[in-house]
C-alpha cells in the first residue's frame, strides 16, 4: 500500500471514527456504526500493518472486551494512536462485542 493511500485512510478514520475528545462525548452505538461503515478501510490498514510489523495478535489478546466502559476508555486512549496492527485488530471486533455486552444481562 502506498504511503499516500495509507495517510488518506488514516486521516479518514481519524475524522470519521475518532472525532471525539473525551469519554463524555462518546456515543458507543454511533461509534459502532461508523466502524462498520469503514470496516473495509480498517481491514486494509490492518493487513498492511500486520505484514510490515509481523504482529498478528487479535483484540482478545491485547485490550479485550470485558465491559462497555472499558471499550469506551480504550477507544479514547487509541483515538490518536490507532495506526498499528494490534489496535486495528481490536477495533474490528468492537461492534460485535458491544452488541454482545448490551444483550447479555
Amino acid at each position: 500500500m502506498k504511503r499516500r493511500i495509507r495517510k488518506k485512510y488514516r486521516n479518514l478514520l481519524f475524522k470519521k471514527v475518532f472525532n471525539y475528545a473525551h469519554v463524555n462525548e462518546l456515543n458507543i452505538t454511533d461509534i459502532c456504526l461508523k466502524i462498520k461503515k469503514y470496516l473495509k478501510i480498517i481491514q486494509k490498514l490492518k493487513s498492511h500493518h500486520q505484514i510490515n510489523e509481523g504482529d498478528y495478535r487479535n483484540g482478545y489478546e491485547t485490550y479485550g472486551y470485558n465491559s462497555i466502559e472499558e471499550i469506551q476508555n480504550n477507544l479514547v486512549y487509541i483515538s490518536d494512536r490507532f495506526g498499528v496492527a494490534f489496535r486495528l485488530s481490536w477495533l474490528v471486533n468492537v461492534p460485535e462485542e458491544v452488541e454482545r455486552l448490551m444483550t447479555t444481562p
